[in-house]
């Protein structure tokens, strides 16, 4: 089974909603720092990016708590954002960069990490492509261009391929602030678990 975690009894349920003003302001300045350093010495757009700190839900709809750096709106020349989400003794992070493409549509591609310990133990970054907005609702989608997995832990790589696969196109569409949160729920999915 390719399986890291499995989250004891009782915990991650709508019991620990909502976190006090202390704990939400130390997840903003540790998310902050893991952030900044992740952008670092990347070739940034000209565009602010704000931090949003609260919770999102996973693919299975289980809510998890995290913070994200990304700007309001995308800019002509495309946008960089960020995200960091503590899960206990470990914690998933990386960058996404969207940028309009040739083809009237969005590239989108996510590097993320699970980092234990201080180091990567899981690594993966993934492009999509989509929506194209001439097209009318519900016929907007996204097509997965390419999965990298440069290190899959304990997990089986066929299985974070596969969910990756199932979860990053349906989440890559709408403002960066949101895609960014979209796409830090697939890492929780496919790095931690890895089982769709």
């Amino acid at each position: 089974m390719s399986c890291m975690i499995a989250p004891p009894a009782g915990h991650g349920g709508l019991e620990d909603l909502p976190l006090s003003l202390d704990a939400l302001d130390s997840l903003s300045r540790t998310g902050l720092e893991v952030m900044t350093k992740l952008l670092e010495g990347r070739e940034q757009t000209r565009l602010p990016l704000q931090q949003f700190t609260g919770a999102a839900s996973r693919p299975d709809h289980r809510l998890f708590y995290l913070t994200i750096l990304a700007p309001e709106q995308a800019g002509p020349d495309g946008w960089k954002g960020a995200f960091y989400a503590p899960f206990g003794h470990f914690h998933i992070c990386g960058t996404v960069q969207g940028a309009a493409t040739d083809r009237g549509s969005v590239s989108l591609t996510a590097e993320t990490r699970l980092v234990v310990g201080g180091r990567d133990l899981v690594t993966a970054n993934w492009t999509v492509v989509g929506p194209d907005e001439r097209q009318l609702a519900p016929n907007h989608a996204c097509l997965l261009e390419s999965i990298e997995i440069g290190r899959s832990g304990p997990h089986v790589e066929e299985d974070i391929r596969r969910c990756i696969a199932r979860h990053a196109p349906e989440r890559a569409s709408g403002t960066p602030k949101a895609v960014v949160t979209f796409q830090c729920a697939v890492a929780a999915a496919c790095l931690i678990e890895a089982i769709c």
